[in-house]
């Protein structure tokens, strides 16, 4: 998959449905869909949030 959108989208699931007790959409497969890709995408949200916070 080489398309950043729907990168994060499939990581935003991934995230959510690992996260929450109530799934509107329950997507047990996005992280295994993602791969190596869900650590880096989360490093990368992190290190968005932080530099937008400073």
């Amino acid at each position: 998959m080489d398309n950043t959108t729907a990168k994060v989208s499939c990581f935003a699931r991934a995230y959510h449905f690992e996260n929450n007790n109530t799934h509107i959409f329950a997507d047990s497969m996005a992280k295994k869909i993602l791969g190596d890709d869900f650590n880096q995408i989360a490093k990368s949200m992190i290190l968005f949030s932080t530099k937008n916070i400073l």
